[in-house]
């Protein structure tokens, strides 16, 4: 199987709520990087780092719905980027919001070691949070 293959797969597993087939998918060295501007800024390591990561940013939206438009690749198959279109709903307030995120993968040992998302609008993002009524 390749990396893009895995890539893809770990888009379904997700999109599926397979936790395991996804946490299964994740190198131990994994380091997962989010913008200054958003309201999960950070670096997030490790097994435990991608469960917070993952929590915090679902945890932050309500709907949040990432729906793979394309995925691009080098023909190493070591680094894949995604094009992904994500809705969600700001909560509390009903208000919802659309967005494009180009995320980068890199693989090791055929596992996810590095996720860096490129946001096509993190102010949009971060405004929204702020009105968020929880």
């Amino acid at each position: 199987m390749t990396n893009r293959e895995r890539m893809q797969l770990f888009y379904d597993h997700a999109a599926a709520g397979n936790h395991e087939a996804v946490n299964a998918m994740i190198h131990p060295d994994f380091v997962g990087y989010e913008a200054d501007g958003l309201p999960y800024a950070g670096v997030y390591k490790g097994i435990e780092g991608w469960h917070h990561l993952c929590a915090t940013v679902y945890g932050t939206w309500e709907k949040f719905n990432p729906k793979v438009q394309y995925i691009l690749g080098d023909p190493e198959d070591r680094i894949y980027a995604a094009m992904l279109h994500v809705t969600g709903t700001v909560p509390g307030t009903g208000e919802t919001f659309e967005t494009h995120i180009l995320e980068q993968w890199v693989f090791k040992d055929g596992l996810i070691c590095e996720v860096r998302p490129f946001y096509w609008d993190t102010a949009l993002l971060r405004d929204a949070a702020a009105r968020a009524k929880t």
